[in-house]
């Protein structure tokens, strides 16, 4: 209840304005909350200061320190670095590096750090005895290469150290394995310990039955919809190095069904293969446009 006598608009005009307090310094001298000294504010009218307003003002008190002509001379002619300068006046790296940007200084990168320190040639740190000075050509092609390339790589650039003979897999295909392509043909077709399983169906299910496709479970919807039996991939047929299992079978019409949208090489050349083999059966594709006519999309 005090807070409420103490906390006029005067007094925040005078402590949030003039003296440039913050919302928590008021807080702790007065002895709430800051969300109570800002709802207070908003309450009076009193705009509460941006975030990027309240960083300007955590750094004013450096203002008179570090100016734009001490911070010219001491980083930018005098050659000092940013922790010199902070050691020297008493205060943090980051708020000399803030500082510059404000000042719009520009910032030295690394390069210009070893250009300041003259850091070059026989004062570089991993100088040795020149050997990165010296140039070092391609064997293949005679272009530039590092030192590295030429002393611990294959003395080849990038272009020519993976091809033809540089190459570290040529004429190595043979030797890896011997039964190379053996190995496959001894796996097709019937020898394939998965010849004439299905993989089980995980797009959805309906009547829980696992389907492979939408459009294979509204044919389904539509077949009891319209009081046909149905049984779903109830046989597979031999093609001789692989099988092929139809859809749909409807018994009282004995009639095999294919549903299919997209109709890859493959695809085509087992159902051609199986019409050939099987022609007396009674077999139909349906796709996008019968099925549209039929009403099942």
């Amino acid at each position: 209840m005090k807070c409420k006598y103490i906390l006029t608009k005067k007094f925040l005009i005078k402590e949030y304005i003039k003296n440039k307090k913050s919302t928590v310094q008021i807080a702790n001298e007065v002895g709430c909350s800051q969300p109570s000294i800002y709802n207070t504010l908003i309450g009076f009218g009193i705009n509460p200061r941006k975030l990027s307003e309240s960083q300007k003002e955590k750094f004013s008190k450096y203002d008179d320190v570090l100016t734009k002509e001490l911070l010219y001379k001491e980083y930018i002619t005098n050659k000092k670095s940013m922790l010199q300068i902070a050691k020297e006046l008493k205060c943090d790296k980051r708020t000399v590096k803030k500082q510059l940007k404000r000042n719009k200084i520009s910032i030295r990168n690394r390069s210009d750090i070893q250009k300041v320190l003259n850091r070059k040639g026989k004062k570089a740190p991993g100088y040795v005895d020149g050997r990165y000075f010296k140039s070092h050509y391609c064997t293949a092609c005679c272009n530039e290469i590092t030192y590295t390339a030429w002393k611990r790589g294959t003395r080849h650039c990038k272009s020519c150290a993976k091809t033809g003979k540089n190459h570290p897999m040529f004429g190595k295909l043979g030797k890896l394995n011997p039964n190379f392509g053996k190995q496959n043909s001894a796996i097709a077709g019937k020898n394939n310990p998965f010849y004439g399983k299905l993989m089980k169906p995980r797009w959805g299910k309906y009547k829980n039955i696992n389907m492979r496709s939408s459009w294979e479970i509204k044919y389904a919807k539509y077949l009891d919809e319209n009081n046909i039996k149905w049984l779903y991939e109830s046989k597979t047929f031999d093609l001789g190095e692989s099988t092929y299992t139809p859809d749909f079978y409807l018994p009282e019409t004995k009639e095999y069904i294919e549903i299919k949208g997209y109709f890859s090489d493959k695809c085509k050349e087992k159902i051609e293969k199986f019409k050939k083999l099987y022609s007396n059966i009674n077999f139909k594709i349906l796709q996008e446009k019968p099925l549209i006519k039929l009403g099942v999309l």
